[in-house]
């Protein structure tokens, strides 16, 4: 089976993609391994209504997901909401022909917002607060969803407390809560890495 690394690499848009959100900073390979995780979730949805979704990503610093779904997937338009952007201007003049539009920042205090039909959600690397919002509004809104939580000072549930009686990681059973929380589902695809370090877990909903 191919990691997602090896997937990324395989596609003919890999190294149009790269170029496009350069200078893409960190552990680019945990970079990837999430957002190939995130498009492998949404693909299926996309593909049975071609044309039809819209994504909103919401990012740290770089829209990699957007861009790789703007070349890969049959989607309307991806719109990514950049937390941090240092780069954005030169971002904007190597994305615009992508269908993939940024926007400067996603307020949290805006999460009351409705959602357009046939929206998408997708998020890599989010905080915990963050994502405790966007299940919030995914949920309102009954739109599709697709997270990688990352780590953090988390609270949990009274069930969540007694899942890490069973299991041992506070990381899992907080996934757990969240998924809870929309009616979603967890899911560890095989290529992040499950260990203290890495965000490992996915959220879905709808998909």
């Amino acid at each position: 089976m191919k990691s997602l690394i090896d997937k990324f690499l395989s596609l003919r848009c890999a190294g149009d993609v790269l170029e496009s959100v350069q200078p893409l900073t960190g552990d680019v390979t945990r970079r990837i391994g999430e957002s190939m995780a995130l498009i492998e979730a949404i693909r299926p949805l996309i593909l049975k209504h071609k044309g039809e979704y819209k994504l909103i990503e919401l990012c740290s610093g770089t829209p990699l997901t957007s861009v790789i779904a703007a070349h890969l997937l049959p989607i309307e338009h991806a719109t990514a909401y950049v937390w941090r952007p240092k780069y954005l201007p030169g971002l904007l003049d190597r994305v615009h022909h992508f269908k993939c539009h940024l926007g400067r920042s996603f307020n949290v205090t805006f999460i009351d917002l409705i959602l357009p039909e046939k929206t998408i959600v997708i998020a890599p690397s989010v905080n915990p607060e963050n994502a405790m919002f966007l299940v919030g509004l995914c949920h309102r809104n009954n739109a599709p969803m697709a997270m990688i939580p990352s780590r953090g000072k988390l609270r949990l549930s009274s069930a969540g407390n007694e899942l890490v009686k069973i299991n041992g990681s506070r990381y899992s059973a907080w996934l757990h809560d969240l998924a809870d929380c929309c009616d979603g589902d967890v899911r560890v695809p095989p290529g992040l890495v499950n260990n203290d370090d890495m965000n490992c877990g996915l959220i879905t909903r709808g998909l």
